[in-house]
């Protein structure tokens, strides 16, 4: 009689035993930056500014002190390089209390704002990030004023770090393009004239008559007469 062949059963490997310093070295260079809190702020133009500038810029803080600064701007100059940054006035009323830029010369010893800025596509727009360390951890950036310049250093938009989260930054947006557009400032070459601040305000008008009256209430007055102004 033939015997029948069993098949041989496979045992398990057994899994190598790693070295406790082995594992604590991995873990270490698999150990990322932890996140912090995260400020923000809505972006709106001076009081009689020609450059309706608005947006907002949000700040991702690190426990080193670095900082992912996002930002989404408009309706500033066309294709040019400037700056936005955090400032150390804590008011946006007023372009003499911005102060200068916002940095601890006793912990770095280069101001870090000189090498970062924003560049604006042809239609004078630009979103994007860039990494900064000024020296403070976040708590010490609160409430300080984040200002966007143009290319020749004018400061043009402002707005408070805040720990909460910017909301209706749009609607903010059209009450600044309003004031602007019926503001008795005196038409210059600069880009963002006047006459396209009213393009704008009209755009944005349209916007908000699609929305139909909830829109209407939701930037304007409840007088129901105005409302039916606006809309019309």
């Amino acid at each position: 009689k033939k015997k029948k062949h069993r098949a041989k059963k496979k045992h398990p490997r057994q899994k190598r035993q790693k070295n406790p310093k082995e594992k604590n070295r991995q873990r270490k260079t698999r150990r990322k930056k932890k996140k912090g809190p995260k400020l923000s702020t809505c972006i709106t133009a001076f009081t009689n500014s020609t450059n309706p500038v608005s947006g907002k810029v949000e700040i991702r803080f690190f426990d080193n002190m670095d900082m992912d600064f996002s930002y989404d701007l408009e309706n500033l100059e066309s294709t040019v390089e400037a700056g936005v940054y955090i400032h150390k006035g804590t008011s946006c009323d007023d372009r003499d209390n911005v102060g200068d830029q916002h940095w601890n010369d006793e912990v770095l010893t280069e101001n870090p704002w000189n090498s970062v800025n924003y560049a604006t596509d042809n239609t004078g727009n630009t979103k994007g990030y860039f990494e900064v360390n000024d020296g403070y951890y976040w708590g010490d950036n609160v409430m300080h004023a984040v200002v966007v310049h143009d290319q020749s250093g004018n400061l043009v938009g402002c707005g408070l770090l805040d720990t909460a989260k910017a909301k209706n930054c749009d609607s903010r947006r059209i009450r600044d393009l309003i004031e602007i557009a019926n503001s008795p400032v005196e038409k210059t070459n600069v880009d963002r004239s006047i006459d396209h601040s009213s393009a704008l305000v009209e755009k944005m008008m349209d916007r908000i008559r699609s929305w139909g009256s909830k829109g209407i209430e939701l930037f304007f007055p409840a007088d129901e007469d105005e409302q039916l102004e606006w809309q019309n």
